[in-house]
């Protein structure tokens, strides 16, 4: 992360949070129904590529805001081109 204006990737960033939001919840579901040990594994590793993700892109966009290039966008709302003025 350099110090940048944001280029109209807001919206895909906005995008990889409502991805990775929804690997979560599928990885909840399987574990639910009882995974055997390799799809545990599994599992673990897309929990913890999630929300490495999640966070990298958080981390993103707040950077994106701290140089005021980026107004927020409300997340799940399908818009993902973002907000910009």
């Amino acid at each position: 992360m350099g110090r940048h204006r944001q280029n109209g990737t807001d919206g895909h960033l906005v995008g990889i949070i409502e991805l990775a939001d929804k690997i979560l919840r599928l990885v909840d579901e399987a574990e639910q129904k009882g995974a055997d040990d390799q799809c545990s594994v599994v599992l673990g590793i897309a929990r913890d590529c999630s929300y490495r993700l999640k966070a990298s892109a958080e981390e993103e966009l707040a950077e994106h805001a701290r140089w005021d290039a980026w107004q927020p966008v409300s997340i799940g709302s399908g818009n993902l081109k973002g907000n910009r003025s």
